[in-house]
């Protein structure tokens, strides 16, 4: 191997320095400086929307910070495309696969490069593969069709064209999202291992606490589009990195927890309300007043169902009470609000089912 070449397989330090980055009225960096030392394997936390995404981007070459600087091994570097990024050494692996199922694994890797020829040579292709893997502790089989391989194998070979494409600072998006812990201790101990060598530099964003302590040296964490924490993860626990991520001292549980319902004689249950986490009190007020009017509804057409039943039934006697009626002349006549309210309720109008012949 050439000197050059021995330098470019070396891993390499990346500095930001006071980045930012806004889209529209929102800002997504907020004068953040960060340092990943080369050959170190650094853990970048942070709830959903707190930067992460941005600040690899802007790494990578996919966005343009508005302010800031980027130091690639101690020199400043204007990072424009990702074709810029890939000249620096500066790779990604993305948190789904970006590889083609039906071809080979040595095909994946020959066709990613920047530069490939209309003809290739696949013997030499070949040859050239076959060296390169005696240097990584990959192993994997290169004629072997991508769409036979378990997800564990297929984040191998995402890691592996990174290497082949000679990219010496590696940032992981969520590279174990997909993997088993068996599939995912395997890979980041690899990584681990390359970077304790001094062949890679990995910056990995990760939610999964376990991994962190298992496998980083460093620990950055953004909040809000800020760097609020860094450090040696011998020197940090869980709790801590839970407790720089979410901003407070204890971490919220009210979302996990249920009200317990009030004893009997207590002042909430004589005002007969019940706290719900999360629901203000007016929301109840509403859910039982809407309760109690579907509930009259049901009771009135109960009771008018059973109106109806005692009138059918009671229809053959009304004839001989009208007759009696009609013979006594003395008998007063029935208000005419009565007989309005007995037209809503025709009778002996119910069709007598016929028998079956």
């Amino acid at each position: 191997m050439t000197p050059a070449a021995r330098a470019q397989s070396r891993a390499v330090e990346v500095e930001v320095l006071a980045m930012t980055k806004r889209f529209g009225a929102f800002t997504a960096l907020d004068d953040v400086s960060l340092r990943v030392e080369a050959g170190s394997f650094t853990a970048l936390l942070g709830e959903n929307g707190a930067g992460k995404s941005t600040l690899v981007k802007c790494l990578a070459g996919y966005h343009q910070p508005d302010a800031g600087q980027i130091t690639v091994a101690g020199r400043e570097r204007d990072i424009r495309s990702p074709h810029d990024a890939h000249a620096l050494g500066i790779g990604m692996v993305y948190q789904h696969f970006t590889l083609v199922p039906s071809m080979t694994v040595a095909e994946n890797l020959v066709m990613a490069r920047d530069e490939v020829p209309a003809v290739v040579n696949w013997q030499a292709e070949r040859d050239r593969l076959s060296v390169f893997m005696a240097t990584v502790p990959f192993r994997l089989e290169l004629d072997r069709p991508i769409a036979r391989l378990a997800a564990g194998e297929k984040q191998k070979v995402e890691i592996l064209k990174q290497l082949y494409l000679r990219r010496r600072f590696m940032i992981l998006d969520e590279p174990t999202s997909v993997l088993t812990p068996a599939e995912a201790d395997e890979v980041l101990g690899m990584l681990r291992a390359m970077t304790q060598a001094g062949d890679v530099t990995v910056l990995m964003i990760t939610h999964k606490l376990r991994e962190v302590m298992a496998f980083a040296d460093e620990v950055a964490v953004l909040r809000r589009g800020k760097l609020v924490g860094k450090g040696r993860t011998a020197e940090l626990t869980p709790a801590v990195m839970a407790q720089l991520m979410v901003g407070t001292r204890e971490i919220p549980q009210s979302h996990a927890r249920r009200t317990a319902r009030p004893r009997r004689g207590s002042s909430s249950a004589t005002s007969g309300s019940r706290t719900t986490p999360g629901v203000p009190p007016s929301t109840g007020s509403v859910s039982r007043s809407t309760a109690a009017r579907s509930l009259a509804s049901r009771v009135s057409r109960a009771t008018a169902s059973a109106s109806w039943s005692r009138r059918s039934s009671g229809s053959a006697h009304r004839p001989a009470a009208r007759s009696a009626s009609a013979a006594s002349p003395s008998t007063p006549r029935a208000p005419r609000s009565a007989a309005i309210a007995s037209s809503a309720f025709p009778r002996n109008r119910c069709a007598t089912p016929a028998s079956p012949a």
